[in-house]
């Protein structure tokens, strides 16, 4: 064997040096070891000063880069975040040797690691090791580094695969398995003609040295984000491809077991006009969602822990507010129990809160592959959790607490319910009738603007699946109460409703009664269930009258049919129409017929249609359960950069508000002024006003 080929095994053998399944750095070695490289590098150097330099080798040998990086052998850094490809290089002052094609070439992939955990990357697995730079006097400490097992994941037309130039033995999987070592060597060449992950690993004496991923999508044009999930083959059978039984749910099924899989995630976020992959992590993946889990397309919940890699991804998954991008965790939906009746029902109504109060899960539509196997339209969403908190307003997870309430059950996702018990056994006791005290006292505990906009967006929604379940809410140290909009499936125009609901219920009584007919939570029933807080807060008459005014200006900006038509619009925008063909064929989905009496509603028409009908009806509804007066128009202006406030509370600033509200139902409003406030139209000084709206009212304030 060649003296130089010898060396560079030598070299290799240490870096890959290996004890428990973990991989070294250039740290990790020993002095001995380090000596041992520097001395043979050396040695390779002299035989060099000395050898032709016009001979040839064949390919086995080591070809020098004079480019290479130059490193201190104090500090050698890691670099986590992209794949580099170099080569050893041994460098010497004024007298050194130019090398041409007697140099020897290395060939490997990269290893990742971080402090504790050997982070796994599917493009290529970076590792830090020592090169030298040789001058009169001694030999520093330097990187190499290797090139990947596999060509790139994208779209293309069929190839052929050749087995990877490597050290060790690669083993590799083309059915989403993770390879180990009983996995057949990948030694002849293979045909990828048709989409495919291909996950390959190296060996060397029997220990891991490098991993990658690449899913090939072979003839495949998708203008939508894409992404990839490579698992175990078993999962895919026994949990996702688990076919529908009855009676539903179907309590003993696999797919309600709570098991989570390994798996690696790729994301293409131009779809087949990716140039690369956007991110990939290795993560964790299960089933999600409750009686949905009952269809043939289910949810999956992707959770990123520290025992498969970083714990986090740092990527825009969403347009809106792209800047919150660290994420511990993202569902894939099948659009939940609206599986049988349109695709953006729920993601649509919950994204129309986006500059209000309420937090709601960010949504974007994307095509999902499992093992190379095109599986369709999914949502894709934020996890509800403290982690969901910590990546929208920068709190640490570990101060936040995060419950789930059903019925008079908590289930604490994360800290403690003990501020919310609390809370319910107050508002269980107090007087809100005659103790103004009591109010306010509460409104210490729960952000009012939040629970009177999330309230109002519910009784919008027509969603009879609530109030007695779907409730998430959360609080940080003394901060108040937040309640989040969750699962509207059965809202809007659904047309399957829970037992006492009708087409005629009012969605204020139903609120107010508990919801769903014969519970424990039922007109009042135990004081933890959620409803009892709006049924016992709307006796206070300040509460009552913000309230009332707080629903009308939320239906004037943001929960109106002219917003639920531009939102339609937008998501169906981003709904490739080849896709949804392809997914109707995909999936046979049960006749379900909606509010329209037209089945499944691709294009968004019948939600359209519900909800120009559904503006009239929830007035008509606050008319009947207030006794107020029709609703009539009023504007309200503010020159000099005011702050415009109603009922003391926040709202969404503009330099003109044109409301629909309730005739001769009083309202409060106040000015903030950056300098000073000068006068409202009717000559007023006084920034704070009660008005009395009457049809077509302007109110003009004005600031310094």
């Amino acid at each position: 064997m060649n003296k130089n080929y010898k060396i560079c095994w030598i070299i290799f053998s240490l870096l890959c040096a290996c004890s428990n399944s973990e991989l070294y750095t250039t740290e990790d070695f020993s002095t001995e070891a380090i000596s041992l490289i520097n001395d043979s590098l050396e040695n390779a150097s002299i035989e060099e000063e000395t050898s032709t330099t016009g001979a040839t080798t064949d390919s086995s040998k080591i070809k020098k880069d004079s480019s290479s990086t130059k490193k201190d052998s104090t500090n050698v850094k890691k670099d986590p975040s992209s794949t580099k490809k170099g080569s050893a290089n041994v460098k010497k002052d004024s007298s050194s040797v130019k090398k041409d094609s007697t140099s020897v070439k290395k060939d490997s992939s990269s290893v990742k690691k971080d402090s504790a955990n050997v982070k796994k990357d599917s493009s290529s697995v970076k590792k830090d090791s020592t090169s030298v730079k040789k001058d009169s006097t001694n030999v520093i400490s330097e990187r190499i580094t290797f090139t990947q097992l596999l060509p790139d994941a994208g779209f293309k037309e069929p190839f052929t695969l050749s087995p990877p130039m490597a050290f060790g033995i690669v083993r590799c999987t083309f059915d989403g398995s993770e390879p180990d070592s009983t996995t057949p060597a990948f030694s002849e060449a293979q045909s990828i003609d048709s989409s495919t992950v291909v996950r390959c690993t190296e060996f060397v004496n029997g220990n891991v040295v490098r991993k990658q991923s690449e899913t090939y999508f072979i003839n495949e044009q998708i203008n939508m984000p894409v992404v990839s999930i490579s698992v175990a083959p078993n999962f895919v059978q026994d949990y996702l491809d688990e076919p529908p039984c009855s009676p539903n749910p179907c309590s003993g099924a696999k797919f309600w077991e709570d098991i989570e899989y390994p798996a690696h995630v790729e994301y293409f976020a131009e779809g087949s006009a990716s140039k690369a992959k956007s991110f990939e992590i290795d993560a964790g993946i299960s089933i999600s969602g409750n009686y949905s889990r009952n269809q043939q397309k289910k949810s999956v919940a992707v959770v990123m822990r520290k025992q498969y890699q970083s714990g986090r991804i740092n990527f825009p998954l969403f347009d809106t507010r792209p800047e919150k991008s660290t994420f511990k965790s993202f569902i894939l939906r099948n659009n939940g129990n609206r599986f049988v009746s349109d695709y953006i029902g729920d993601a649509m109504a919950t994204s129309l809160l986006e500059g209000t109060n309420v937090d709601y899960q960010r949504s974007r539509q994307v095509i999902v592959f499992y093992n190379g196997d095109y599986r369709g339209i999914y949502d894709m969403r934020e996890k509800l959790n403290e982690h969901f908190v910590e990546t929208n307003y920068n709190i640490d997870h570990n101060n936040v607490d995060f419950i789930k309430i059903s019925l008079n059950e908590i289930n604490v996702q994360n800290g403690t319910a003990d501020d919310y018990l609390n809370l319910m056994r107050f508002i269980e006791s107090a007087n809100f009738i005659d103790d103004n005290t009591a109010y306010e006292s509460v409104s210490k505990k729960i952000d009012i603007p939040n629970f009177m906009e999330y309230i109002a967006a519910e009784i919008y929604y027509a969603n009879d699946d609530w109030p007695h379940n779907n409730v998430r809410a959360w609080k940080s140290g003394n901060s108040p109460w937040k309640f989040v909009a969750f699962d509207i499936d059965q809202g809007l125009d659904w047309s399957a409703r829970m037992a006492g609901w009708t087409e005629n219920t009012n969605m204020i009584d139903w609120t107010i009664s508990g919801g769903k007919a014969n519970t424990n939570c039922s007109e009042g029933g135990d004081y933890i269930c959620f409803p009892n807080i709006f049924a016992k807060l709307i006796k206070n008459s300040d509460f009552k009258q913000a309230f009332i005014n707080r629903a009308a200006y939320l239906y004037s900006t943001f929960i109106n049919s002219t917003k639920i038509f531009q939102q339609i619009d937008y998501i169906n925008s981003t709904i490739e129409k080849a896709q949804i063909t392809r997914d109707q064929k995909r999936y046979n989905r049960r006749t379900y017929k909606n509010a329209c009496n037209d089945g499944f509603d691709a294009d968004g028409l019948c939600l359209k249609a519900w909800s120009y009908n559904r503006d009239k009806t929830v007035r008509t509804e606050f008319k009947e359960a207030f006794d107020l007066n029709d609703e009539v128009p009023i504007t309200i202006e503010v020159k000099g950069n005011g702050i415009l406030k109603l009922d003391d509370f926040d709202i969404k600033q503009s330099q003109e508000y044109k409301w629909d509200v309730f005739e001769h139902h009083p309202m409060r409003l106040s000015v903030e002024c950056p300098t000073a406030f000068i006068a409202w139209e009717d000559g007023s000084t006084d920034p704070n006003r009660i008005i009395d709206p009457i049809r077509d009212s302007i109110y003009t304030a004005e600031c310094q």
